[in-house]
């Protein structure tokens, strides 16, 4: 009886970490990275919007990797972030990306546009 309790505990605390991690992400994270990659193709920023939960859109869902892990007071340096980007092009067309930015020792060291900026 004991250990269904502290299961249960462990499995409803997780979920709870797991929400809360979920909420954090703001969609203005990395808005100014993301500005300057659009400013350097001439394309102006309208809005970034941050994904349902589970949605990846053209990335896919799970990714293994391997090597350091930075982590400063708790808090990892190691994310991954997925935005959808609506922005003007250079014809005045609104058009829509998604961006995928992974940023490793709280630096970003990629970002992956889909369909690419154009």
């Amino acid at each position: 009886m004991n250990a269904i309790v502290l299961i249960l505990a462990v499995i409803i605390l997780v979920l709870i970490m797991f929400v809360f991690s979920y909420l954090d992400q703001s969609a203005d994270d990395n808005k100014d990275d993301i500005t300057k990659e659009l400013r350097k193709k001439k394309l102006e920023l309208i809005e970034i919007k941050l994904p349902k939960l589970f949605e990846t859109g053209p990335f896919p869902k799970f990714k293994i990797s391997f090597g350091v892990q930075t982590e400063v007071m708790g808090v990892s340096g190691e994310k991954t972030r997925i935005r959808k980007v609506k922005y003007i092009d250079k014809k005045g067309a609104t058009k829509e990306s998604w961006v995928k930015i992974e940023t490793t020792a709280f630096k970003i060291v990629k970002m992956e546009w889909l369909p690419e900026l154009n």
